[in-house]
């Protein structure tokens, strides 16, 4: 072997160092940054005892708008009214009397003013809106809802509506939690030896403080929502009445 190629085999085999060197240094480095960059992903775990929850996006409950009226079984329909923020259970039917003390079984209907704070519920197939806003005298079953902040603005309400001589309001505890039952009262008798604020038929007046709200209705002199055929007599207006609820 002469020294030309010795000196050759020589400087290639030192190149080739050199040249693997470089290779492994610049892989070195390259692993380190892309180590030290690299994004963890929410899903991948950084130990075992160590993980990155996902929070789910809060989730807000829609109200619906305006009313419905389900069927819960044969005899039973569940009004709902979202709007005024209340549901009731109604009779799918009930009695209306005719001329010559005919009875007769007519549907129940909930007649709405839509954009106001009460609806009609009846059993008088002729009834309209416009007829019923039209009578003068107190209409049985007109649901009126109102926003009271306080009981000096409950008693305000139940004294529009039963009279100024109510000046005394008393809260029970109703079927509902946190809606009481309220009973008007006055001082003293009228003219005519009553009580002052007599309510003159069967009358509802619930609060319900949680929401600021109050509703009333009147039943009248006697049952308005009843089954009735021939001896056989079901009164449905104390049990529609339990079933009244605020949302």
């Amino acid at each position: 072997m002469n020294n030309e190629n010795c000196q050759c085999k020589c400087s290639c085999k030192i190149f080739s160092h050199l040249i693997i060197g470089a290779l492994i240094v610049a892989l070195a480095a390259y692993g380190g940054y892309y180590y030290a960059n690299k994004t963890v992903s929410p899903d991948e775990t950084s130990t075992d005892n160590e993980k990155t929850e996902v929070v789910p996006e809060e989730m807000t409950e829609t109200i619906p708008a305006g009313s419905n009226l389900t069927s819960l079984n044969n005899t039973w329909n569940l009004y709902t009214n979202y709007d005024l923020g209340f549901s009731i259970e109604l009779p799918k039917e009930s009695t209306k009397q005719g001329p010559q003390a005919q009875n007769f079984l007519y549907p129940i209907e909930v007649i709405e003013n839509t954009g106001k704070n009460y609806v009609y519920i009846t059993n008088d197939p002729n009834a309209t809106l416009s007829s019923l806003e039209a009578t003068t005298y107190a209409i049985p079953w007109k649901i009126e809802v109102a926003e009271v902040n306080n009981e000096a603005e409950l008693l305000a309400f139940g004294a529009n509506k039963y009279g100024e001589t109510c000046t005394k309001i008393e809260l029970e505890e109703g079927n509902q939690a946190e809606v009481y039952n309220v009973q008007l009262s006055g001082e003293g008798e009228n003219e005519y030896g009553f009580p002052n604020c007599f309510i003159n038929g069967i009358t509802f007046l619930k609060y319900y403080p949680e929401a600021n709200k109050a509703v009333t209705w009147g039943v009248g002199q006697d049952y308005v929502l009843y089954y009735k055929s021939g001896d056989d007599f079901t009164p449905y207006d104390q049990d529609v009445a339990d079933s009244f609820k605020f949302l």
